[in-house]
């Protein structure tokens, strides 16, 4: 989740939404630590800026290719202009922040 230091797992099943925290990004380690941990894993993907960030969405269902279109065009449109980014800290952040931390987004 953009703005956290910390992996936030998000999964629906049905109408119930649930976001946990699954510990810290690497890049939001410690320098001595971050470096060691790097160090031990050379392969880890890394990027300038944000380190170890990254967002996956992971689509699990049938008959999913005939739906691939229109998924790839409502998630296109959902991406965040530059002018929303800039004011990004402004908005209400509705994920959990604190290891083991876990969150009901919505229930039926």
């Amino acid at each position: 989740i953009a703005g956290r230091d910390v992996k936030v797992d998000v999964a629906q099943a049905g109408p119930s939404v649930r976001a946990t925290v699954r510990g810290p990004w690497i890049a939001a380690l410690p320098e001595v630590q971050r470096e060691l941990y790097r160090s031990n894993r050379p392969d880890l993907e890394w990027h300038d800026e944000h380190g170890d960030r990254r967002t996956e969405l992971v689509f699990i269902g049938t008959d999913l290719e005939t739906h691939e279109p229109t998924l790839r065009s409502r998630l296109e449109e959902s991406l965040v202009t530059d002018e929303e980014w800039a004011r990004a800290d402004e908005l209400p952040n509705p994920f959990p922040g604190e290891d083991d931390e876990d969150v009901v987004l919505r229930e039926p």
